[in-house]
């Protein structure tokens, strides 16, 4: 196979699937992986995709909802060091709740083993924590989204309602300094909509590339967010803006 040939057979193959992963790649094609990151790198530098971790996803593809794994491999050191933040605001006997985002979703890995409750309605969340034993874990329930592998809709929304909750981490696709939070998802935008004003305190955590970016929906305006967890902006000044709205900023280098 020619190598524009199989180029543009990857260019065809992100565009029906969303997103491509590296060994995937070898299979279909038949050609070792270093010639496919090389195709990655020639096909990001003309503007046709963006590498990342284990594969490559469309240009501006952080704006779709895209399956968990991908969104898993995109600034997953940043969010790990954000992650690592969040987790060290947990005390001891506290009730959370932990949203299905991948940030979030990386804050597994650092979560204390003390007594306290999760409530999520994440499935990624009640597996990864199914090991802590002093952690009680409470999954919502409702309509099952295969993509995010978390329930939204009426049942999950009633169910948190039962709840005191002290602290609520969530993700974001777009914070805003003028508009707010906003996510691509409006089952999980309506979700956290409701569970906003029974939290007593509203974490975001968020990487610097939703940062003064806005997203279909529209959850929440800035005077209802305590906190903000987010890596260092090209543009520290942004993070002003939050902070002369209320917002706590917290930068994880």
């Amino acid at each position: 196979m020619l190598r524009e040939e199989r180029r543009n057979q990857i260019l065809s193959y992100l565009g029906a699937k969303g997103a491509v992963r590296t060994q995937e790649l070898t299979r279909i094609l038949q050609v070792s992986e270093e010639t496919v990151r090389q195709d990655f790198v020639h096909l990001e530098r003309l503007g046709e995709l963006r590498r990342i971790h284990g594969g490559a996803v469309p240009v501006g593809a952080t704006r779709y909802m895209l399956p968990l794994p991908e969104r898993e491999a995109l600034h997953r050191e940043e969010k790990m060091a954000i992650a690592k933040i969040a987790c060290g605001l947990v005390r001891e006997r506290e009730t959370v709740f932990l949203d299905a985002s991948s940030t979030v979703l990386s804050m597994t890995a650092f979560f204390p083993d003390r007594e306290s409750t999760v409530i999520t309605n994440a499935n990624h969340v009640i597996v990864s924590l199914s090991s802590r034993n002093k952690v009680s874990l409470i999954c919502t329930g409702g309509d099952y989204e295969l993509r995010s592998r978390s329930y939204t809709g009426i049942l999950a929304e009633e169910a948190l309602q039962r709840f005191l909750i002290q602290k609520m981490f969530l993700g974001v696709d777009g914070i805003d300094a003028e508009r707010g939070a906003s996510e691509v998802n409006g089952g999980q935008a309506r979700l956290k909509e409701r569970l906003i004003p029974i939290a007593q305190e509203v974490i975001v955590l968020a990487d610097h590339t939703k940062l003064g970016r806005c997203s279909s929906f529209f959850f929440s305006s800035l005077d209802r967010i305590d906190r903000l967890i987010t890596t260092r902006p090209e543009d520290p000044r942004i993070l002003d803006e939050f902070r002369k709205n209320g917002v706590s900023v917290t930068v994880a280098d």
